[in-house]
Formats: C-alpha cells, structure tokens, sequence
C-alpha cells in the first residue's frame, strides 16, 4: 500500500529516534512535517507537539521496538488523512555510548536483557566518550582543521594557546581574577617537571616531541587533561606553525584526540559537551559488571587526592603506582625540593627534607585515608634529578632568587654550577630510583619515615591502612636487601626500611600494621633476576614504559621520530609503547614464573601505561598477574575488558 504525507491537514511525514540518541534520556525525539511528503517539503515541527494520540502511539511503538531491538533505533512513519502508518526502522550508528548505555540499563530494569548481554554490548573502547568531554562536531565542521598525531591522552579540549609555562600560567591567574576565559592550551616543543602546572590547570597540551609515553601525555592522563603529540609544529619567536596554519599566542585552536580515530586541531574555538559520569549511566554500569571481575582487577595510578577519589567512584582495588616525585612540582614544594637537590652538604639537605617530609606525611594520610581497606602502593622517588631543576631562563631567574633568599651568602654562578653538575648524558638510565637512595639515603628515609608516621596515625583514628613500598628501578637483589634492611660499612651507613618503621612504631606506642615492601621490575636485569628479587620483594610491579625502553632500547621520547617509517614498511605492527611487545611480554612472563619459584604467594601487577590498554589485559590473565593499574580515566575501561574477558573464559571452559 502507498501512504502520503501530503493529504492535508491531518497528513504528516516525520521521524524520531526512540530515545534521545545523545544523552539516552527515555522519551522520542524528532520532528513531523504537517502536509508534507517528507521532510524536503515543509518545515519541521518538534515530535513533541503533534496531536496526543499520534504521540501516545508513537511512544508506546517506541518501547517495543527498543524491547524487540535491543538498542535505540530511527523510526520513519506518515499519517494519512488521520491514520498512522510506519514506513521504516534502521539502527543508528551516531548515537552515544551514554545513550547506549542508558538503554541497556532501562532493558535490563524490565528484565528484557541481563547482566551479561549488557556487560558484552559496549566496546571497552567506547567509554573514553563518557569519561572525557566531546566537541560539538555540528560546529567544528564550519572550521578549517588539520587531521593527524598521536593521541597522548584521550577527550577534546578548546582553549587560547600558549608558548610557555610562565605565560600560561599568567594569563590563567589573570582570568581568573577578572572572571574571563580561563580556558588555556600548553603548547610547547616538549614539557617537563617544571610544567606539570601548567598542564593541571590548562585544558590540554600540544606538543611536537615525544610519543604516548612522554611526559605531557602521561602527566595529561593522570590529570584527566587531553594530549596530543602533533609533530609538523614549527616555532618561531612570536608564532608557530602547525601544517600551513599560523597561529600565535592567545589564539584559539580545538582539539579532537578520540580513543580509535585519527585525531583532528580545529583552528578556532567550538563548543565543548562535558561529560557527567553521575548522569551518564556508567557508575550503575560499572555496578553491572563488577558482577563478573573475579580474581582480577585494577588499581589506579594515583598521586593527588582527587585522583584517589575518582578512583574510588570508578570501583579501583587500590593504588597500584603513586609516583612521589609528581607530589614535589606544585608551585610551592618545587623550589624547596630543587634546594634539597642541591644542597650543599648532607646537613643542608636534611634541613630541606625536613620541611619536604611534613608534606608527604600530609600527601599520604589523604591518600590511605580516601582508599581505606584498599592497597595503596607508594614508589620512593624515581625520576633523575635533573628533571626537576629550572629549564628556562625565567624559572632559572626565579630560583636563583630563592636561593639567594634563603641562603644570602649564597653566589649565583655557585647555584648554576650545582645545578649543572646534576646534568647527564643519559639521564633514563643513570642517577635516578634506587640509586639516588644508595648515594643520598637521607632522601629515601624521608619518604619512609613519612609513609609509616600517615599509617600510624591513621591507625590510631581506627582506618585500616595497607602501605606497599615501592623500589624502583632495581637491577639487583643486593639493592632491595640494602634499602630494606640497610647496611653498615665503615664510616657510612644505610638505614633500611624495616628500621625506620620499627622507629615509627615505638614513637606512636602502637602494635604493628600489615605493610609490603616490593619492587618495580623494568630493567631486563631485573627481569632475569627475579627468583633472587624475590628472596626481599613481597610484590612485583612491572614498570612497562621503562621496561620497553631498556628491552628494545627505543627513548619513548624519541621513538615517533621514525616509528612511522617502521610502521610503512610493516617492520612494527603497532606502538610498542602502547602495545606490549612479544620481547617484553617474555620477561614480564620470565619474571612472573621465576618470582613465584621463590615466593609462591607473591602479588603481581602491571602499572605502566600498557595497562589500559584492552590488547594488553589477556597477556596479564596469562602469566597470572593479580592486577593492572591504570589513570583513573582508564579504570572504568580496564574494568569492563577485564568483565567481557571472564565471560569468554567461563563460556569456553563449558563447551
């Protein structure tokens, strides 16, 4: 039969989806065209506002059709001369994981679907969406725009660019004093210590050095920031140029770094939709799928309270990696901790841990305090020292000053030279992790002293507390024995963890608490030396960003330089530092069995930023690692990997 739309008055064409296809919320949405034969004809009316028993009629089609579908669809009728006829229905490929989301959850409430069908209709992939804010790509299409880079960390981000920390940071306190746009971008050749500020309070940074694992994309991802690494960036005094578009300072540039397409820079500003993961319907989701994590979960990469938080919204097990030396870059600990680094002699230095160990106390109690019963794994400073001393002149400037006021007699060519000294030609592999703790135990004692005095006080407020300290960068068994239980040679000595915490303890008048001293495997040597690692470690934690480096000896900060080249060629499949590689999947394997030969009940984990990603989790399950650990945006993502991976496996053992 043929129906018409242009009969009339009482004749209409129109189409709706079966729900709002963008935030998910139940009800249609749509439009008709009254006397029209489609909607090329006559303007469109919102569904909302044709007569009631068309609308009663469409909503309750609406609602077996999702029953029957099982997901939202697009549906296309006609009224003719007062009677309603349905032309068609077709899936809809644009709409939202929250919408998705939403129906599946309203499905399952009505027990048209379970637990399973939901927890294994969402692409892990897919929930970067909800976690990071969208561009309205309506707007974005009327922008020149330039496709292409890595993804550093995933979302979209719209802000003024700017060239240097010291200027964004400026133009950030400014707008916000005057109450105008304080929406910023960092970009810049490449970051480091000394811009982390920058990036925290910038919407996002664009950098040309560098890859997924350098530094702006890994400090992005563990502040919920968006990174991009765009390499054909050009700088100039007063400009720079990305591709052929010139931009300068204060423009407005959009940035689109999705998990699986291509990333795209839209120069000029577009509207940003923010994600709500209380609205969204992934925490009730989450709720879902926790149902099918068993004996496998994640934890987070944490180092600040509000990721500890966030993490707990997500359902995290623990803290599976705080990085320490992200705690020294605030504005207000930098300059005392870069004194600290050069101080003079041991004395000088002590003075500077003093004042550094009060605020790691603080750090610590707020972080066991927030994951209460959960694991909180803290690694001892890791990074090279250099890292965290001025690189440009206006932070140089602002040191020096510092210095001269805290030490009057102090000379500036005496500063400069200190900090040079510290300088290395290959700092990655040189005086940084266990290291700075053989040479300066003072440093490590700190943090030590530190972690047990937050636990003990915790402890007499009734929180249970569950420490884990973490060496890193260990090569040797001799290294964990020596910081765990110090050492004594003539004239110099060491003094280990278990001392200290028995120091600890006496002062607070207080039984023991459970505590873990372990590892982080990432050097091949270690690796391969795991059995005897694991005579003093109580947990392994494989740091898989250094561990590839040192087992292919690839910089991470580098490696894009020529990967395209390799990738060209088919001589790499994919990013090994995204992608574990079958060399470093051998000694994290190698690692993990030669391990548990020693110590059978020893706990393992995986807490580079492979861990978020879904091609590397069925390696882990394999070699029999308890956990992964990821950015707390990266958890919700892990967790349902992990789900839809328990399913497999408990479907293919009934078979």
């Amino acid at each position: 039969a043929m129906v018409f739309g242009n009969y009339g008055e009482e004749s209409y064409f129109g189409s709706f989806y079966t729900r709002d296809r963008v935030t998910g919320e139940k009800g249609i949405s749509g439009q008709f065209f009254m006397n029209a034969f489609d909607a090329t004809e006559a303007p469109g009316q919102e569904i909302s506002e044709i007569q009631s028993e068309f609308y009663n009629q469409l909503q309750n089609l609406a609602e077996e059709i999702e029953k029957h579908f099982k997901e939202i669809r697009q549906v296309r009728f006609t009224v003719e001369s007062g009677r309603l006829w349905v032309i068609d229905q077709v899936a809809v490929p644009t709409k939202s994981t929250q919408a998705e989301i939403k129906t599946l959850l309203d499905l399952r409430k009505i027990g048209v679907v379970g637990d399973k069908y939901v927890t294994m209709s969402i692409k892990p992939g897919r929930l970067a969406e909800i976690l990071h804010p969208v561009l309205d790509l309506k707007q974005a299409e009327k922008l020149p725009k330039i496709k292409g880079g890595i993804s550093g960390a995933v979302g979209a981000a719209v802000g003024r660019v700017f060239f240097s920390t010291e200027k964004l940071l400026k133009t950030y306190k400014r707008a916000i004093q005057t109450n105008t746009d304080s929406n910023l971008i960092l970009l810049m050749p490449a970051t480091f210590a000394e811009d982390v500020k920058a990036i925290e309070v910038a919407r996002g940074v664009l950098t040309s050095e560098g890859g997924y694992a350098s530094h702006a994309p890994v400090v992005a991802r563990s502040l919920g920031k968006v990174a991009l690494v765009y390499p054909d960036i050009k700088f100039n005094k007063d400009h720079v140029k990305i591709g052929n578009r010139t931009i300068k300072e204060g423009d407005y540039i959009s940035m689109n770094v999705p998990y699986y397409e291509e990333p795209t820079i839209y120069f000029g500003k577009v509207d940003l939709i923010e994600p709500s993961p209380e609205g969204s319907g992934l925490l009730e989701f989450l709720d879902v799928i926790e149902n099918f994590i068993e004996d496998f979960d994640v934890h987070a990469n944490a180092d600040q309270p509000k990721d500890a938080e966030l993490a707990r919204l997500f359902k995290a097990k623990g803290i599976g990696l705080c990085r320490t030396e992200h705690m020294f870059f605030h504005e207000k600990r930098i300059d005392t901790f870069r004194s600290m680094i050069i101080a003079g002699d041991k004395k000088e230095r002590e003075k500077a841990l003093e004042k550094l160990k009060e605020m790691q106390v603080a750090d610590f109690y707020k972080l066991f305090k927030i994951m209460e019963g959960n694991p909180v794994t803290i690694r001892l400073l890791d990074a090279p020292l250099h890292e965290f001393l001025p690189h440009t002149k206006e932070s140089m400037r602002d040191f020096i000053k510092y210095m001269q006021k805290k030490y009057p007699g102090l000379d500036e060519n005496e500063i400069r030279l200190r900090c040079d000294m510290l300088k290395e030609f290959n700092p990655m592999l040189g005086h940084r992790g266990v290291r700075i703790a053989i040479s300066y135990p003072e440093i490590y004692n700190m943090q030590t002293r530190a972690i047990f005095e937050a636990a003990y006080t915790l402890k007499k407020e009734g929180v249970d507390v569950k420490p884990e300290i973490m060496i890193p960068l260990v090569m040797s068994a001799n290294e964990i024995k020596t910081i765990k239980h110090g050492k004594r040679i003539e004239g110099a000595s060491i003094k280990g963890i278990v001392e200290i915490e028995k120091e600890v303890r006496k002062q607070f008048k207080t039984d023991p608490i459970e505590y873990k001293v372990g590892t982080m495997i990432e050097l091949p040597a270690a690796a391969l030396q795991a059995d005897k690692i694991a005579r003093y470690a109580e947990f392994f934690s494989f740091g898989t960003n250094d561990l590839t480096q040192t087992t292919n000896g690839l910089s991470r900060d580098d490696f894009n330089n020529f990967f395209s080249d390799y990738n060209e060629f088919d001589i790499l499949e994919s990013n090994p530092f995204k992608i574990l590689s079958e060399q470093v999947k051998e000694l994290v394997k190698i690692a993990a069995e030669r391990g548990r030969l020693t110590r059978p009940d020893i706990v393992m984990g995986l807490c580079g930023e492979h861990g978020a990603e879904p091609a590397n989790i069925p390696f882990t399950r394999e070699c029999g690692l308890n956990y992964v650990s990821c950015s707390p945006y990266g958890i919700p993502i892990a967790k349902l990997t992990i789900a839809q991976l328990m399913i497999q496996e408990k479907e293919k053992s009934s078979q």
